[in-house]
């Protein structure tokens, strides 16, 4: 099982979803791609993840094969590649692209972003 909070996990099943994102403490940042990213192209999200603390997981997500799971975030998986920070508590989320996520996620480890990010009228399942 990968380290939590270090790696970045692909969520391509209800189960997947639940255990490295809704169903943990904490924010999950999940970043959109066209497909399965390449080592190159899931890099920055890599680095992104070994920089911050623990307790916020990072994971990706195949936007051509949840297209509606991803619209749900205003994301498409086209590049730059879109980040989304999920407060699975509140059904909170926000949009960015990978080049300006390492601020928000910093204020959300804060305390300071959660009261700026939209609401989800009910956390998004993946497409069936």
């Amino acid at each position: 099982a990968p380290v939590l909070g270090s790696e970045v996990v692909e969520i391509g099943s209800a189960s997947a979803l639940q255990n490295y994102c809704f169903g943990r403490l904490g924010y999950c940042v999940l970043a959109f791609y066209e497909s399965t990213p390449s080592p190159e192209e899931i890099l920055p999200v890599r680095a992104l993840a070994r920089t911050t603390s623990a307790g916020i997981n990072f994971a990706w997500v195949d936007a051509n094969k949840y297209p509606l799971f991803a619209a749900s975030f205003g994301a498409d998986g086209s590049p730059p590649t879109q980040v989304a920070v999920v407060n699975p508590k509140h059904k909170k989320y926000q949009i960015t692209t990978i080049e300006h996520a390492a601020p928000m996620i910093d204020r959300a480890i804060d305390g300071d972003l959660v009261r700026y990010m939209a609401q989800l009228p009910k956390l998004p399942q993946l497409d069936i």
